[in-house]
């Protein structure tokens, strides 16, 4: 199964640039940032995938008919899909890519999907090394004081519906 790495090491920054700018106007200022991630990860040492991690890439589409690529992991065997933004770039090297997604869109844009979820949370491990420690703090302050957490139906009070 290809990796990552190996896909990136098979397409050009020019044609994942393309692809970013067409998916992803918005982020046409960031493009420093995307083509140093990925020369970072085409040149990187990959973290072994011990898990087995298959990088998906799904069309879904939400309730007002919004539609928008999912791009998770899965373990062989397991039904659940896993959020991999705070992954560090060198794991995402190592995480195998789904097959059949070849068989659905062009390597550049499998490429471009996971490019932009890769850095969902910063172009550097730095970065996303401080959003992984932030939530941490978050997760033990809950676990040190449940009393501050505002219960789930009270946050939805204060959500806006249509």
């Amino acid at each position: 199964m290809l990796t990552v790495q190996e896909l990136f090491q098979r397409v050009s920054w020019d044609d994942v640039k393309e692809r970013l700018v067409n998916l992803y106007p918005d982020q046409k200022e960031n493009l420093p940032g995307y083509e140093r991630v990925f020369d970072e990860v085409r040149s990187c040492v990959p973290t072994s995938n011990g898990d087995g991690i298959v990088v998906h890439i799904e069309l879904r589409e939400d309730d007002d008919g919004g539609r928008w690529y999912d791009v998770y992991g899965r373990k062989p065997g397991d039904k659940w899909g896993y959020a991999l933004e705070l992954c560090l770039f060198r794991e995402w090297a190592g995480f195998f890519v789904d097959p059949g997604l070849m068989e659905r869109m062009p390597l550049a844009e499998i490429a471009a999907y996971i490019l932009y979820e890769m850095t969902f949370c910063g172009y550097t491990d730095e970065e996303i090394l401080a959003r992984r420690r932030e939530i941490e703090e978050r997760g033990r302050e809950y676990q040190e004081h449940p009393e501050r957490a505002v219960p789930l139906g009270e946050a939805l009070k204060w959500v806006k519906r249509d």
